[in-house]
C-alpha cells in the first residue's frame, strides 16, 4: 500500500504530510463524525517516527506537550495525528473530526 493510494481511498489524509515509510495492516473507521485511518510500520528505525513528527510540525500541526499527538484545524475540521514508537515498530493514527 502506498501513501498516494491511501489518500485516494481516504481523501482526508491529504491534509497530513506524506508518510514515506512502510504502510502495513491499515484499518479505517467512521464513527460519530470522526474518520480514522490507522496502520503500522513494522521493523523500522526510531528515525522514521522522529522524521514524520518533524514533517507534522513543518506542516503547521501543534504538538501536545505530554504525548506524540499533533493537531491542526483546517477547512472547518480538526485533524489529529497520534503516533507511538516502541520495539522497532511505529503505530500511526490519522483522525479527522468534523465540526
Amino acid at each position: 500500500m502506498t501513501w498516494e493510494s491511501l489518500v485516494k481511498q481516504y481523501p482526508f489524509l491529504g491534509n497530513f504530510p506524506k508518510f514515506d515509510g512502510e504502510i502495513e495492516m491499515h484499518q479505517h473507521s467512521l464513527n460519530r463524525g470522526v474518520e480514522c485511518v490507522q496502520f503500522f510500520d513494522y521493523k523500522c528505525e526510531q528515525s522514521v517516527a522522529s522524521t514524520y513528527y518533524a514533517k507534522l510540525v513543518s506542516a503547521g500541526f501543534e504538538k501536545n506537550e505530554n504525548a506524540d499527538i499533533y493537531t491542526k484545524e483546517a477547512d472547518g475540521n480538526e485533524y489529529v495525528f497520534t503516533g507511538g514508537y516502541a520495539g522497532g515498530n511505529f503505530a500511526l493514527s490519522f483522525n479527522c473530526i468534523s465540526h
